[in-house]
């Protein structure tokens, strides 16, 4: 069975090797029995069913698969909740930013008027900070992204409007200024960062009710 995976991967795919966790649920799939696999954006989730498909026999019927999280690549990163009292926010994502290693950085927050005053006060702090949400006319949008794409230290602060087509390899953080809307979103987001394997840093605030 395992020569079977490698083989079709070499000649249909190209890859030598495959990624963490994809065998396991390929297994399972050609044993004919179910499986739930839970994988990142661009965590290979795609290869789990289409390298299946060329060997069982008969039509595979493939509904809706999900963007969701793959627990090696959230165990790889380093991950860290932090209470915060609301108004000491602002003066902890600054001092995360300057003690992290430089690289690309996304913080996300959930309201438009959010991502542009965080964006002002990491800008007015001296940081290479920006704003994106879908508030903003399309070519200013198309400007920032083309933009954080382009640099080695850029800071975006967006809403959940920005992320769904950017692939960008060496993300070092990605900082959740407020609580994500669904822990589906949360493993969306968090899984933009160190796609290039290297460390990367994963860092959420939450303001408890006292």
């Amino acid at each position: 069975m395992q020569d079977s995976i490698h083989n079709a991967l070499r000649q249909y795919f190209g890859y030598s090797q495959l990624l963490p966790g994809q065998q396991e649920v390929m297994q399972q799939l050609l044993n004919g029995q179910s499986a739930a696999a839970v994988f990142p954006t661009g965590g290979g989730k795609s290869l789990c069913y289409q390298l299946p498909a060329l060997l069982l026999p008969g039509v595979t019927l493939v509904v809706s698969p999900l963007i969701a999280l793959m627990k090696d690549q959230i165990d790889a990163l380093d991950l860290r909740i932090t209470p915060v009292i609301p108004e000491d926010r602002d003066q902890a994502l600054l001092s995360s930013i300057r003690k992290n290693p430089d690289g690309p950085s996304i913080v996300y927050v959930t309201q438009q008027k959010t991502a542009e005053s965080v964006a002002r006060t990491l800008a007015d702090a001296g940081l290479p900070a920006r704003a994106y949400h879908a508030g903003m006319k399309t070519d200013l949008r198309n400007q920032v992204q083309e933009w954080f794409m382009g640099a080695d230290d850029a800071i975006v602060v967006t809403t959940i409007a920005f992320g769904m087509g950017v692939d960008k390899a060496g993300i070092r953080a990605v900082y959740h200024y407020n609580l994500p809307k669904s822990l589906e979103n949360y493993s969306q987001e968090i899984g933009r960062a160190g796609r290039d394997g290297e460390t990367s840093i994963c860092q959420c605030w939450f303001a408890p009710k006292i």
